[in-house]
């Protein structure tokens, strides 16, 4: 298995808060939180391109579900 990384792109920071606001649109009032996680996080690290989001709700039911 070849895992790719690259070089730190200020993109991502862009990538996840327009990706944050989508899901605090659809999850309304029961988004309690939301944090930009993982390696393209973390300023000038070179990361895996995929940008990794942990969403905090209320509780989990069927009616969280994202299409």
């Amino acid at each position: 298995m070849v895992i790719k990384v690259v070089p730190y792109s200020s993109l991502w920071v862009k990538v996840f808060q327009e990706e944050a606001n989508i899901i605090k649109d659809r999850l309304k009032e029961k988004c309690l939180d939301i944090y930009h996680i993982g390696s393209t996080s973390v300023y000038g690290l070179i990361a895996k391109p995929s940008v990794d989001i942990l969403c905090i709700v209320d509780k989990l039911n069927d009616s969280l579900i994202l299409e």
